[in-house]
């Protein structure tokens, strides 16, 4: 009951993400989708016991994947839906928890929270990062391709 939860209100934070944004309104179902996904796949990856740095780098990748996809598909940029598939991920609480952490001079609190905050974090960044370059060399590939095709091609 407590994944449903957490996928629900995923789904809900990445949909008002989308509002604050003004994201065009046709996209914002599949935004609320990407938020629900992300987390689904965090909570998933969490359960089959994955660490932190794992599981959020997995969902973050499926995120990204997600953004790459619907951005052809639906002729939007990629980071409409991957900043809003990507806000359940966000560490917002762990950085709270360190920053409070360090105003109590709690030092093993702050170290504790901040490292699992910059693991977060971390993982985040690589995940896109992936997708980025995966989509970049898929990229390069088929214009080569197209290239080698057309020099194949009788001129005249």
């Amino acid at each position: 009951m407590e994944d449903t939860i957490q996928v629900v209100t995923a789904a809900l934070g990445a949909l008002g993400f989308g509002i604050l944004l003004r994201m065009d309104r046709r996209h914002l179902p599949l935004a609320a989708l990407g938020g629900a996904m992300t987390q689904g796949a965090y909570l998933l990856m969490e359960s089959l016991g994955g660490d932190l740095f794992f599981s959020v780098l997995t969902a973050a990748f499926l995120a990204n994947v997600w953004a790459v996809v619907l951005a052809h598909v639906r002729r939007a940029p990629t980071t409409v839906f991957s900043i809003t598939a990507l806000v359940p991920l966000i560490p917002g609480g762990g950085l709270y928890e360190t920053m409070s952490a360090l105003v109590h001079a709690d030092r093993a609190a702050a170290l504790a929270y901040g490292t699992q905050t910059l693991l977060t974090a971390g993982a985040l960044g690589a995940g896109t990062l992936l997708v980025a370059a995966l989509t970049e060399l898929t990229v390069r590939a088929r214009r080569k391709k197209e290239k080698e095709q057309l020099s194949k091609l009788p001129q005249g």
